[in-house]
This record gives C-alpha cells, structure tokens and sequence, in this order.
C-alpha cells in the first residue's frame, strides 16, 4: 500500500495571515488614502480634473490682474491657502473607521471650485474712498462709485476625485500585498 502525506501547515499559516490581512484593512485604506492625496496633487499642478479634462481659464480681466500681481501662479493658487504650495501640505489625507479621505481646508470657496457656484454679489458704494477700483479687459483700473447688484458664475474646477486609472492603481497595489503575504515564507 503507497500513502501520500501533505502538510498543509505552511499553507494554514499562510491564509490565516491574509485573513488577519483582510479583517483590518487599515493598509489598504491608507494605500487609498495616499492615491487620493497624489490624484488630488496631480489635479492641481496639471490645472485639471482628476479624469484629465482641463479647468475652465480664468476670465481674461481676471488673468491679467493675477499675472500683475502673482505671475507664474496656475488656477486656484493665488494664495495657496487652499493647497499650500506645491508640496501642497494642506490637503489632509487619512484613514477614519473603514474609509479613506482626503480633504483642503475648511474654506469658503473650496466647494464652490471643485463643483462650481453662481451666486448674486450686492450693490456696492465707495464709503471711505471717493471710488471703487476693478479691473477690465487688459487689466485696465475702472472706477466707480457704485456698483449693481449682479450674478458671478464660477465654473467648476474639480480637483478632488477618484479616477478609474487611480482605482486600478490601488486595485493593483492591494493585489501585489495579497500575493506578497501568499508568497511569504
């Protein structure tokens, strides 16, 4: 009589610690999280939304007056209060219970950017100043000293997002974690 021995031992070992893996996803989502943060970069210094479409320009008055004031400043950073530089350290990343995030700083036009706003600005009067100051096309100072109340739209700029190629980026690296502690010895 012939008999066959297997010792599945290492085998046990094995899924046992992808299981303990799976149970905590804790690096995955952290894998998740750190995409997030280099899409959202990547849609920043690209001046695109995270699928690729690139944003609205400014209005040419507007482009004008920034390039006087800040030249060489891309879309949306004027100040860098929203990003915070090109190390774009402001944007906050992490993990909290089972999902991943990323977010900018709590500040008013940060939604309006990302999903675009039109809203009515008042009637306004020079109170201290005999004018106002604006400025028109070519960069042009317009004064004034009043003004009508009128509606501002502000196109969408999305910069947050979690595209398709980012999703099989994370797929990929979470499938090369699974099959590292598959191959561990």
């Amino acid at each position: 009589m012939a008999t066959v021995t297997i010792d599945f031992s290492d085998v046990t070992a094995k899924l046992e610690a992808l299981l303990a893996k799976l149970k905590h996803p804790l690096v995955y989502l952290n894998v998740i999280a750190e995409e997030l943060f280099l899409v959202t970069k990547r849609s920043i210094l690209k001046q695109e939304s995270p699928e690729g479409e690139p944003w609205a320009p400014l209005t040419e008055p507007y482009a004008t007056w920034k390039h006087t004031k800040k030249p060489n400043k891309g879309i949306l950073r004027f100040s860098d209060r929203l990003f915070g530089g090109l190390g774009a350290t402001k944007i906050r990343r992490g993990v909290e219970g089972n999902r991943a995030f990323v977010q900018t700083l709590p500040l008013p036009y940060a939604a309006a950017q990302q999903w675009g706003s039109r809203h009515m600005i008042p009637a306004l009067r020079a109170k201290k100043a005999k004018a106002l100051r604006f400025f028109g096309p070519g960069g042009a100072a317009i004064f004034a000293r009043s003004t009508r109340a009128h509606m501002v739209n502000i196109p969408a700029r999305p910069y947050l997002g979690f595209p398709e190629a980012a999703q099989e980026r994370v797929v990929a690296e979470i499938e090369e974690a699974i099959a590292g502690t598959m191959n561990a010895e």
